[in-house]
């Protein structure tokens, strides 16, 4: 009997445990939701800081995701898109040689980043895109997601 509780208090701790790492929306990774399709970066995910600029970068399922944020003062949320005197850009490749990218910055689309944590470690936060290439063709991005370690 004593074996049997002890297993299953094992168990159950063991469950407890695995589940509070959940919380995390991405473990160390960059996610997001584009044309209704689920997509996360599988391959290359690099993210830097210098100044007040953050770049932030992945690969996977033939989709390069690409956030420039320029203005970063900590927490917060910041803005791509027309009209802005910054120089941020999302962008946003279909292919291994996507002639048109589809973008966010001064001359066309828009979009959103709310950064919930920023320390020299790491960088999490969440982000909404819509982008347009030069045909104006669009790719609407939600449920955007990153939990990066510098």
């Amino acid at each position: 009997m004593y074996v049997l509780k002890f297993g299953l208090s094992l168990i159950i701790t063991l469950l407890i445990s695995a589940c509070s790492g959940s919380t995390d929306p991405v473990p160390n990774g960059l996610r997001a939701t584009i044309d209704g399709v689920d997509w996360a970066a599988s391959g290359t995910i690099k993210v830097g800081m210098s100044e007040d600029v953050l770049a932030m970068y992945g690969v996977g399922d033939n989709i390069t995701m690409q956030l420039t944020m320029q203005g970063i003062a900590g927490v917060g949320t910041y803005q791509f898109g027309v009209g802005l005197p910054n120089n941020s850009v999302a962008l946003i490749s279909v292919g291994p040689t996507s002639g048109s990218p589809f973008l966010a910055h001064k001359g066309a689309g828009t979009g959103t980043m709310q950064i919930t944590t920023l320390n020299s470690a790491e960088v999490i936060g969440t982000f909404t895109l819509e982008l347009a290439n030069t045909i104006n063709i669009k790719k609407i991005v939600t449920n955007g997601q990153f939990n990066l370690k510098f």
